[in-house]
């Protein structure tokens, strides 16, 4: 007998209608500042491999969608995720092309169907991801601080059963 591998989400939500599982990443560049309405300093790191990144975003929409078709109750995602670096929500230049260039996240990109890692027919298999939805990416500013680096941003992705109506999903498109 096989048996499934675990898999983990970061937070599960019940509710009388069903259940929404939610899936963050927090992605930085470097930033020194101090937060206006608190005084308080800060430092960030800058993690520097986008790649992986964006990798790991579409791996969140990937086991989203298996967690919202699996079990008898009704289930939704949302897959979120807040950064201060640029490169994710700007789109690369037309003649650059990278390993991730089918993970990118660029404000108003369309994420669906088969992804693949890797470029020139060398397609690295274990980070390729099927989605079964459709995703038209939607940046939002969530603050712009003082200071290199200080515009923060976030994305947030809702996954649906597709075999059933959205029940629980929150309206992120204001």
């Amino acid at each position: 007998m096989r048996q499934e591998k675990a898999e983990y989400l970061d937070l599960l939500c019940f509710g009388p209608n069903g259940r929404t599982a939610i899936e963050f990443k927090y992605f930085t560049a470097g930033w020194v500042g101090t937060d206006p309405g608190t005084d308080e300093e800060f430092r960030l790191r800058g993690h520097a491999a986008t790649d992986l990144a964006r990798r790991n975003f579409v791996f969140d929409l990937a086991r989203l969608e298996r967690f919202c078709r699996s079990g008898d109750t009704a289930t939704n995602g949302l897959a979120i995720l807040l950064t201060n670096d640029r490169t994710l929500w700007n789109a690369p230049p037309p003649t650059r092309t990278t390993r991730d260039q089918e993970f990118r996240l660029h404000d108003g990109r369309r994420l669906t169907g088969t992804l693949r890692w890797g470029h020139d027919g060398s397609h690295h298999l274990p980070n390729q991801r099927d989605l079964t939805g459709d995703y038209i990416l939607r940046w939002r500013d969530y603050t712009d601080l003082s200071g290199s680096n200080g515009r923060f941003r976030w994305l947030g992705v809702p996954v649906n059963d597709l075999d059933a109506p959205a029940v629980l999903a929150a309206d992120i498109t204001g």
